[in-house]
């Protein structure tokens, strides 16, 4: 999407009367292309896992709910 396609878009968003929630949809890659760690790049919560998440547990119904 171009720069100019954005912001015409953010423009539109903002006449609206529930103006100040957006939501960003991106691809993969961002997060890599900004620094943060990837979900499943080698330093991912997907392969690390945390204190809280475990990455055997991501794709269970408890997990999800």
């Amino acid at each position: 999407m171009k720069r100019e396609e954005l912001k015409n878009i953010i423009e539109e968003v903002i006449k609206k009367e529930k103006k100040n929630h957006f939501t960003f949809l991106t691809g993969a890659g961002l997060s890599a292309a900004s620094g943060i760690p990837t979900y499943r790049g080698s330093n991912g919560i997907w392969v690390k896992g945390s204190d809280i998440h475990k990455p055997e547990e991501f794709g269970t119904f408890k997990y999800f709910i």
